[in-house]
C-alpha cells in the first residue's frame, strides 16, 4: 500500500515566501515614506496583490507542486488543506513580524495615523472635528497588534478557503477508482 503524500512541505515553502513578501512590503513602504496623498494608488496595488494576486498565485503553485508529488493527482480537499496552510503560514509570519515591528519602531502607528488624517481631510474637507477624532481613534485601535493579528488570521483563512476551492476546482485530478 502506497503512503499518502503530505501537503505540508510544499505548502510551508510557498507560505513562507508569501509571508516574506508581505514583510518586505511593510519594511520597504515604511522606509521610503510614500506620501499617500500623492501616491494613493500604491496602497491600492499593494492591497490587490496581498489579497488577490499573491494568495491565488501561491495556492496555484503549491497545489501544482503537491499534485506533482502525489503522482499527478489532486482532490479539492487536498487543495483546500494546501491552500489554507499556505495562506495561514504567510499570515502567521507577517503577524509575528508586524507585532515586533510595531513595538520596535517608535512612532510607527502615530505616523500612520498622521497620514490617515491627511487623507481623510483631503477626501472629506468638511468633516466635523469630533467625527475625525473618533475615526482616528478607531484607526489607531485597529492598528494595534491585538486587533490586527486576529483580523489578519481571519481574513487570510477566508481568502485561503475561497481561493483553494476555486483553484482546486480547476486543478483537480482524481485517482481512477480501483475495480
Amino acid at each position: 500500500m502506497k503512503e499518502s503524500v503530505s501537503p505540508v512541505k510544499s505548502a510551508l515553502t510557498y507560505g513562507g515566501v508569501f509571508g516574506f513578501i508581505m514583510i518586505l512590503q511593510l519594511v520597504v513602504l515604511y522606509s521610503v515614506q510614500i506620501d499617500p496623498l500623492k501616491y494613493g494608488w500604491v496602497g491600492i496595488i499593494i492591497n490587490f496583490c496581498n489579497f488577490i494576486v499573491f494568495p491565488f498565485a501561491f495556492i496555484i503553485l503549491g497545489c501544482l507542486a503537491y499534485r506533482r508529488l502525489n503522482g499527478g493527482y489532486l482532490s479539492v480537499s487536498q487543495c483546500l488543506k494546501n491552500g489554507l496552510i499556505i495562506t495561514l503560514t504567510g499570515a502567521i509570519l507577517y503577524s509575528i513580524f508586524y507585532t515586533v515591528f510595531v513595538n520596535a519602531v517608535p512612532g510607527y502607528i502615530e505616523n500612520a495615523i498622521a497620514q490617515t488624517r491627511a487623507v481623510k481631510l483631503q477626501n472629506e474637507p468638511g468633516i466635523a472635528p469630533k467625527k475625525l477624532a473618533s475615526f482616528l481613534n478607531d484607526s489607531r485601535s485597529g492598528m494595534q497588534p491585538g486587533i490586527t493579528v486576529p483580523m489578519v488570521m481571519i481574513v487570510y483563512t477566508f481568502i485561503g478557503m475561497i481561493g483553494s476551492f476555486i483553484v482546486g476546482s480547476f486543478l483537480r485530478r482524481e485517482k481512477p477508482a480501483a475495480a
